[in-house]
């Protein structure tokens, strides 16, 4: 499941005032439609099928322990730059000639830099930076 979609409900069910809370009532609220909700929450609660006027307020703390054990299965990947993919270029502009121009060195004005290129053009300045301070 969803681990936005988890939010969503457990904030919708926590910030309403009421002591009951439907399927249909947090399908207006927030703009999913029930039997989505249904099939996203089948897992967790399986009456939810059966009982057309369920109370998602008495489910509140299986919703959160499931985003618990969804947020400690979760791992960030940091993309991580290598030493050799940005030692490949001599400079700046060495750079800029390889990725961004087209054959006989015009200035490709479609070219859109990648997270990656902005990374190694970032390690390049700092290099040309601790050029110029020597």
């Amino acid at each position: 499941m969803n681990i936005t979609k988890i939010r969503k409900y457990i904030k919708i069910i926590e910030d309403t005032k009421k002591k009951y809370v439907s399927v249909s009532f947090l399908s207006q609220k927030s703009g999913i439609k029930e039997e989505i909700i249904k099939e996203d929450l089948l897992p967790l609660i399986p009456l939810i099928n059966f009982d057309l006027e369920i109370n998602l307020k008495e489910y509140l703390n299986v919703l959160k322990e499931e985003e618990e054990k969804i947020n400690e299965s979760r791992t960030v990947k940091r993309r991580v730059l290598k030493n050799n993919e940005a030692k490949e270029y001599d400079s700046i502009i060495d750079f800029i000639y390889k990725n961004a121009c087209v054959e006989g060195g015009v200035l490709d004005l479609g070219y859109t830099f990648t997270a990656k290129d902005l990374k190694i053009l970032s390690k390049l300045i700092k290099e040309e930076k601790e050029k110029l301070n020597k």
